[in-house]
């Protein structure tokens, strides 16, 4: 099921300075441009340091990007190719999403299976449960397009 919320058009010009961000991706190849063909799901993710740290590669990317239509949606972990799809229809051109799997330290999750819950009820609960739960959790995107997109720096690891 997806859960996508686009936002009406009178606001998008806010939502667009809004979300003028400074991320980080974490990639294995060395490129001064995104080509969107060589992501396994059609879409470039950019996250915080910490998010983009967890990702597998020996470089990372300081990036400077924005979303103008933008449409929220719940991290189920997996492929977001469906995902993607119901936003594009929806005219969104990026996803953004409370990570509930990068960017949170290992022994806080441990933590909480201690304590009694399973991983697979924690994903379960909506992000607002979600982030009251696991409040170092925070925001990633998903964008469609490269255009606003900008390489700052590049960090070999």
């Amino acid at each position: 099921m997806n859960h996508l919320i686009s936002y009406p058009d009178y606001l998008n010009e806010h939502l667009a300075s809004m979300y003028r961000e400074i991320g980080y991706h974490g990639t294995t190849h060395d490129f001064d441009a995104f080509d969107l063909d060589m992501s396994e799901d059609g879409g470039l993710h950019i996250g915080t340091r910490e998010q983009a740290l967890k990702r597998n590669g020996d470089i990372l990317l300081k990036i400077e990007f924005s979303i103008e239509r933008p449409c929220r949606a719940k991290d189920d972990g997996g492929s977001w190719r469906a995902k993607i799809k119901a936003a594009k229809a929806r005219k969104c051109d990026g996803i953004v999403y409370l990570n509930r799997h990068e960017g949170i330290p290992y022994d806080r999750l441990h933590s909480l299976t201690d304590s009694g819950m399973y991983l697979h009820h924690i994903d379960l609960l909506p992000d607002a449960k979600f982030k009251k739960l696991l409040p170092e959790a925070e925001d990633s995107y998903l964008l469609f397009s490269t255009k606003h997109v900008k390489i700052l720096e590049k960090i070999y690891r």
